[in-house]
């Protein structure tokens, strides 16, 4: 049975073990450990995501996939999984820099930011300090997020 849950301390050597399979250049997991979720089949994890906090506004930092279990909808659930927890903890807007993965967060909801977000003086901040401007910048608005993404597409 797949289990999604909060990373603890002892999760970090099996999300490291995955970035085996998807590098985690430059993050440091017990930064933002209260902020990053693993899912588990058993006792194996097999996917890994988190983000880093600027008051109301985040930075999804990863979002890991064992190589074996890639296709599986398991980055899909670990990355609204995460929404789900960001949103309780009051992040408004969730930002991530979609360089090699713009198909992906596309497909699970997020959508481009727009001229207006960008110029917004806080997201503005967010983004000259921890994401590459000239990247395609994608955000997930919460809760709104979720009235979106969990539907159907009929």
């Amino acid at each position: 049975m797949l289990t999604i849950k909060n990373a603890m301390k002892e999760d970090i050597l099996h999300i490291e073990n995955l970035g085996d399979c998807s590098p985690l250049h430059g993050i440091e997991l017990q930064d933002i450990l209260e902020n990053t979720m693993v899912a588990y089949e058993g006792n194996i994890p097999l996917a890994a995501a988190g983000y880093a906090s600027f008051g109301s506004i985040a930075v999804l930092r990863f979002v890991i996939v064992h190589k074996e279990h890639q296709r599986e909808y398991l980055g899909d659930g670990i990355v609204k999984a995460l929404l789900n927890l960001a949103d309780k903890r009051g992040i408004e807007l969730m930002l991530v820099d979609t360089q090699h993965c713009t198909e992906f967060f596309a497909k699970v909801g997020f959508q481009e930011l727009d001229e207006d977000q960008k110029s917004d003086v806080n997201i503005s901040q967010v983004i000259n300090n921890n994401l590459n401007a000239y990247h395609k910048l994608f955000a997930a608005k919460l809760p709104d997020f979720f009235l979106k993404a969990c539907r159907s597409n009929k």
